[in-house]
């Protein structure tokens, strides 16, 4: 699936952000409109609104395997390891085995990254200004 098909998706399936999603500041970048669909989840989550929450979550699943490797890769990056579960929630227990899977393959991956003091020093020091 193309990023237009993607796209096209999102909004026929999602149709209270079509706005967001087709706004022409988002429309040159796949990655800004998934960002937009990430708020509208976590917002979701926030409510605690668990229908929401897993009408996205299904999305998500049920288009991951079938999009381009830079979609695939956007819901990943701009999406999945974004989004905030309070820890044990009945929330966080809905996250298709599949995504969960993917969400502990990132963080992993992120947690066993070879430590680069440089790069490790500039980001403490943007955290202390």
């Amino acid at each position: 699936m193309d990023d237009k098909t993607f796209i096209e998706k999102l909004v026929k399936d999602f149709p209270e952000i079509k706005d967001e999603i087709l706004d022409e500041d988002n429309l040159d970048s796949t990655s800004l409109q998934i960002f937009c669909f990430r708020a509208f989840t976590q917002d979701a989550i926030d409510n605690d609104d668990i229908e929401l929450v897993k009408r996205c979550l299904l999305f998500v699943n049920d288009v991951f395997y079938k999009v381009d490797f830079k979609i695939q890769n956007s819901l990943c990056i701009s999406y999945l390891v974004k989004l905030r579960f309070q820890k044990g929630s009945r929330i966080e227990k809905i996250v298709p085995q599949k995504l969960q899977k993917e969400i502990n393959d990132l963080k992993e991956s992120y947690n066993n990254r070879p430590a680069n003091k440089k790069v490790d020093d500039f980001i403490r020091r943007l955290k202390d200004d």
